[in-house]
């Protein structure tokens, strides 16, 4: 009746970002020659903003089946509800991002994702919160 317990929320919030990472690491000791860093901040700026256009979807999909659903944390489900979103985009980017070295994960594909959750958190308050009815 209240929604996701906050232990839920909370590590999807977390450990999304985490599971990205780290899912990066088998492909770099596979092929170790794509740890070689030749990305330049105009990639990672890139990234970033390609992760952004492809969570918009998921997270307007994700914030309007959740609209008005939570009466206690709206805050946090707006954090996992960009998180999960972004993680949609973060798995898609691999697919048309050529660098791999840690910097350029950290910052053009985990980063996004962290601030996303950022921007669901903000916007919790507005999207997702019980709100009384006017008349």
């Amino acid at each position: 009746m209240l929604g996701r317990s906050p232990r839920w929320l909370i590590a999807t919030a977390v450990v999304t970002p985490v599971v990205l990472l780290l899912s990066w690491i088998p492909v770099a000791f596979y092929w170790p020659e794509a740890l070689i860093d030749t990305s330049e901040t105009i990639h990672h700026v890139r990234c970033i903003v390609v992760t952004f256009g492809l969570a918009v979807g998921p997270f307007v999909a994700f914030a309007r089946v959740r609209r008005g659903s939570d009466p206690i944390r709206p805050w946090l489900t707006g954090a996992a509800i960009g998180t999960a979103a972004a993680a949609w985009g973060a798995v898609a980017l691999p697919l048309i991002c050529g660098f791999t070295s840690a910097r350029h994960m950290l910052i053009g594909h985990v980063l996004p994702v962290v601030l996303i959750a950022a921007v669901g958190a903000a916007l919790g308050q507005w999207l997702v919160a019980i709100r009384a009815k006017t008349e």
